[in-house]
């Protein structure tokens, strides 16, 4: 059981952070921006239906300020794209001037 241990080790440093503790300042402040935000779209649901945290950290990261561009990041497809994604982009414009 050592070497299973080792190897979830080994697999969980190698893996992309999911978190917003590698992202530079602008891109924290645009994660935390995002949090905000994906707390008044749930509508009552799990806030990770709107958006998952990986999701939320690769858009602070990339900082999409299109649609299109939007629609490159894992974790959203067509349906969030129109349910959510004009908010999405309003704030990363607001954020990123």
């Amino acid at each position: 059981t050592a070497h299973v241990a080792e190897r979830v080790e080994k697999k969980r440093k190698s893996a992309r952070p999911t978190t917003a503790d590698d992202l530079d300042p602008e891109a924290q402040a645009r994660f935390e921006a995002l949090r905000e935000l994906r707390g008044r779209l749930r509508d009552g649901k799990p806030a990770y239906v709107v958006f998952d945290n990986k999701t939320l950290v690769s858009i602070a990261r990339m900082a999409p300020t299109s649609k299109s561009d939007l629609a490159k990041i894992s974790g959203i497809g067509p349906a969030k794209l129109d349910k959510y994604g004009d908010a999405v982009i309003e704030l990363m414009e607001r954020l990123t001037v």
